[in-house]
């Protein structure tokens, strides 16, 4: 059997090849259908409605694995999967009911109204697939096929990608049916190598109402914290839709791209910690676990920090390529607009973008030592807060602080982990996480002043545009590795235990 170690790696490649196809897929919407704003503004809401659903299966590979561990008797694990099924099924019906309700809130025009609703109904299916999918890929953890799940969600990322490309001719509504294929060939391929009866081998005479009952809370109460973080953004990009046609998407564009980051670099080391942290809390002290969240905190944000600056850096030269050179017709709008838009919620999203990674880490560790209670509660102050703010702050269509007001929820609902970890370990363990946090942030934006004020180039041609996005990368990178050497004491004894282990 090969290291958990390389699996990881493994894992992480995967993310970021299907990050790219996700990119990828951005981009060709850009090319294909940006000259009709109204048809990019409902795709991006109706995407976004379906990746709050989705984060109950994103969040099963958390809650279910630790039960999936546990147990022995194949009938225990079609037990699971029926609940699974009928959380999913459930998901998907609630979904085409508020089709008609959601359009009507999100957007303010007759085409905008059908096109969201069509295109919930697709995505409606999908969150059925993406159930199974998060659900297969879990149950191929506990058997450590990491590698084989890995090869399988690039494929069928591959495959839906390309689906979208041939079918361009139905307009828009081919965005959402190549995620439509995408999940159901991996639901397919997931199927092929769990063919020995995970499924079938159900007897009723086994089955147990309260058990079920307990897998159902489980997989709900370690949704929650997540679906806080898409729901603060569902209540952003729905206080837009009376702002200028186009906004919604350049909005859209700049979330996306931070969280594509955040999901391929956090997402993986978490996914890592959330396999660690039951071993390690049986075998280990609290010290040796301290060292191991310390260490994984730092490099999570030594990357986050790097790779979210290093797009800030040349984000205004890919907002013009998006939104003035890449469609295909003149856009509607004013595309310079749209770029203003691009560039300033990018830098404002970002803040949330880091806290949601950071959050990613402190969320296993918390649910190994049962520190979740009342954070639900917690949720809804701080989602309530949010509405607020920013339904105020739509009033004067200012996409800024709609941002901000985004970030500043992030930060919130990330505040409640480590508060949480005070319960476990001790003060000085939780001050040493914000002491690192908040040196990383000054090392973070001395670098951006640092490449924004060196390159302050007028763009027009599309080679200025590359070249001054490669320059601003280039000086960003060197400002932020040496201000790290020079006040990261740990920078290279944590590299060098790393490449030693």
């Amino acid at each position: 059997m090969k290291s958990l170690k390389f699996q990881t790696i493994f894992t992480s490649v995967s993310f970021l090849i299907q990050s790219l196809f996700g990119l990828l897929y951005g981009l060709l919407i850009s090319k294909y259908f940006l000259s009709t704003p109204v048809a990019t503004d409902s795709f991006y809401i109706s995407y976004n409605i379906y990746l709050f659903f989705n984060m109950f299966a994103v969040t099963l590979r958390v809650s279910v694995v630790p039960i999936l561990q546990e147990l022995k008797e194949k009938q225990n694990y079609a037990m699971i999967t029926l609940a699974v099924s009928i959380i999913f099924v459930s998901l998907s019906f609630i979904l085409v009911a508020l089709s008609v309700p959601i359009a009507h809130l999100m957007s303010s025009t007759l085409q905008g109204i059908s096109l969201l609703r069509n295109m919930i109904l697709i995505f409606s299916g999908v969150v059925l697939f993406q159930g199974f999918n998060g659900y297969l890929s879990g149950y191929l953890s506990v058997e450590r096929k990491l590698n084989y799940i890995s090869i399988v969600s690039v494929i069928g990322s591959g495959i839906g990608l390309l689906s979208f490309v041939l079918l361009k001719e139905i307009g828009i509504y081919a965005a959402p049916v190549g995620f439509f294929i995408t999940h159901l060939i991996i639901v397919l391929l997931l199927l092929w190598d769990t063919k020995n009866g995970l499924i079938l081998k159900f007897q009723f005479s086994n089955f147990s109402f309260l058990y079920s009952k307990n897998i159902t809370f489980t997989i709900f109460k370690t949704a929650i914290p997540y679906i806080g973080f898409n729901f603060a953004f569902l209540v952003s990009q729905s206080s837009m839709k009376n702002f200028v046609e186009g906004e919604i998407t350049a909005f859209s564009y700049a979330y996306s791209l931070i969280s594509i980051m955040v999901a391929a670099i956090a997402g993986s080391i978490g996914y890592t910690i959330s396999i660690r942290m039951s071993e390690l809390k049986e075998t280990e002290s609290i010290e040796y676990i301290e060292n191991f969240i310390s260490k994984n905190y730092f490099l999570t944000l030594l990357t986050l920090f790097f790779f979210i600056g290093a797009f800030l850096s040349c984000n205004k030269s890919l907002g013009i390529f998006i939104f003035q050179y890449l469609p295909s017709n003149s856009i509607s709008v004013d595309d310079l607009h749209l770029v203003y838009v691009f560039d300033s919620s990018s830098v404002v999203l970002s803040i949330g973008g880091i806290f949601l990674g950071l959050f990613s880490i402190l969320v296993p560790v918390n649910l190994t030592y049962k520190q979740i209670k009342g954070f639900f509660r917690y949720t809804i102050l701080v989602l309530l807060f949010h509405i607020i703010v920013t339904y105020s702050i739509s009033s004067q269509k200012n996409t800024i602080g709609v941002s901000g007001a985004y970030s500043t929820a992030c930060f919130l609902l990330f505040l409640y982990q480590p508060i949480q970890l005070l319960k476990i370990f001790p003060l000085r363990f939780v001050l040493k996480l914000f002491m690192v946090l908040s040196k990383f942030f000054i090392i973070w934006v001395v670098s951006l002043v640092f490449s924004f004020y060196i390159n302050n180039s007028v763009m027009l041609s599309l080679l200025e545009v590359f070249k001054y996005a490669v320059l601003n990368v280039i000086i960003y990178s060197l400002v932020y590795i040496s201000l790290n050497l020079i006040f990261q004491k740990e920078f290279f004894q944590i590299l060098k235990a790393i490449v030693i282990k």
